[in-house]
């Protein structure tokens, strides 16, 4: 999907399988064209009985942004980063992640406290995004249904929306699971009403019973320049660049401890970069070698049947299930060769590798 819809910013939650024992490698993490944040560490292990199911945020690395760390707050599955664009424009983006297997009435007065706090900074532009699960929400009228097994978690949850002048956006269930009633689980909140728009609701990541949602954020701000900021390393002045760098006193570090070491070496290497080194500007462009034709047909073939399945009803569940998997089995396999020939041709082609 990213390699089809090229999109600048990727939020996903739940991202830790609860039975994670492992770490989780940073290779499984990255994805080319884009930085990131946790809101976990994917060092440690027994990443599945942390308690925290995991949120991550992919940025284009052609945006300028710092993540924001709420050091007093008791709510701890968000992850919140500011985007900064020119004319002094900001984005306070935030990945909320609510389980539902917490007190109900405790994790919302939590929740609570936390969105006035992001609200209490007063930022220009805002957005909020992730499984809130409240399944008791009504997707047409934003209220609390009759039915509910704890209306007053809920209602307390729509009042701070209120309180805080936030808008949500979506108005249609977004987790489907098979022979059970579609709820609204999944919201899109701002600060202002008109910044949202082209809402696409998507077919969910492998086996998740949740859509993905695709929209367009829209800032009141002229076009950018996004261009990607790189050294021209096609003209740098390398002997200026060698003469830095043999100045560098070396003996300085012989009694600092290796992080410090490190740290003094790799600011002096950095300023004789920026000294030696102009910088250039062009478009990002990130190429997905795990994609092809067939990969490219099987991901419309999934979206349309998981239309059809949602807006008819008329669909075979288990027939849309199986090109979901079919398109998995393929990409799966396409890494795998993928990486088998780096391996076996590093050799030869080197530079490959480094791509």
């Amino acid at each position: 999907m990213i390699s089809v819809e090229k999109p600048d910013i990727i939020i996903l939650t739940e991202v830790i399988p609860k039975a994670q024992s492992n770490s989780i490698p940073l290779s499984q993490l990255a994805i080319p064209g884009y930085n990131f944040y946790v809101n976990f560490d994917y060092n440690a292990s027994d990443l599945g009985k942390s308690g925290k199911r995991g949120i991550i945020v992919y940025f284009s690395i052609a945006f300028s942004t710092k993540q924001i760390i709420f050091s007093n707050s008791l709510f701890e599955e968000y992850l919140l980063a500011e985007l900064i664009l020119p004319d002094n424009i900001s984005l306070t983006l935030g990945g909320i992640y609510r389980s539902p297997n917490a007190s109900k009435a405790e994790s919302t007065k939590l929740l609570s406290d936390f969105i006035q706090k992001v609200c209490d900074r007063q930022p220009s532009h805002l957005l909020l995004v992730g499984d809130f699960n409240y399944n008791d929400i009504s997707c047409e009228t934003l209220t609390v249904n009759d039915s509910s097994s704890a209306p007053q978690s809920s209602e307390e949850f729509l009042e701070v929306l209120s309180t805080c002048a936030l808008c949500q956006h979506v108005s249609e269930p977004t987790s489907f699971k098979h022979g059970v009633s579609p709820s609204l689980l999944d919201l899109v909140i701002t600060n202002e009403e008109g910044m949202i728009s082209n809402l696409n609701y998507l077919p969910p990541l492998g086996k998740s019973d949740h859509l993905c949602l695709q929209f367009s954020f829209n800032l009141v701000t002229p076009d950018a320049n996004l261009d990607y900021i790189k050294c021209n390393l096609n003209a740098g002045d390398y002997d200026m660049l060698r003469s830095e760098v043999t100045n560098i006193n070396c003996e300085d570090m012989m009694n600092m401890t290796m992080d410090a070491a490190w740290q003094y070496f790799f600011t002096k290497f950095d300023v004789a970069i920026k000294r030696s080194v102009p910088l250039t500007s062009s478009k990002p462009k990130f190429k997905n070698v795990y994609t092809n034709k067939d990969v490219i047909r099987l991901s419309k073939k999934k979206r349309s049947l998981w239309n059809e399945y949602c807006t008819l009803s008329t669909l075979d569940y288990n027939r849309f299930a199986k090109v979901r998997n079919d398109l998995r089995s393929l990409t799966r396999r396409l890494k795998s060769d993928y990486e088998e020939n780096l391996v076996s041709n590093i050799k030869t082609n080197p530079k490959v590798f480094w791509k």
